[in-house]
């Protein structure tokens, strides 16, 4: 092999260590990161979805203690009556439901 393609060998070698080296350690870099980045992106989410199920459980919750609570429930006289301007359940039942 000729002096040229000796040094060409050299160079390329000397050259391409640090490229790779580089290339390994941008490449790690940029996977943790994107890992990171997701974790996140997948955090929001999560708590997002938790607040969400939390508003739907507290407001049926609340429903059922007004409903539990009025006094007009608790009057049992009318629980099976077939009027329903007399039957104080259905009464309340169609209140909650026009709020």
């Amino acid at each position: 092999m000729s002096l040229t393609g000796k040094m060409l060998v050299a160079f390329l070698t000397i050259g391409l260590i640090p490229l790779v080296i580089l290339f390994y350690v941008v490449r790690n870099s940029i996977i943790s990161n994107t890992e990171k980045d997701m974790g996140g992106f997948y955090e929001i989410v999560a708590e997002v979805i938790m607040e969400k199920m939390d508003g739907i459980v507290a407001e049926g919750y609340s429903d059922v203690q007004a409903y539990v609570t009025n006094g007009d429930i608790q009057d049992q006289s009318s629980w099976y009556s077939k009027d329903p301007t007399s039957n104080k359940v259905t009464q309340v039942m169609d209140t909650l439901i026009s709020i």
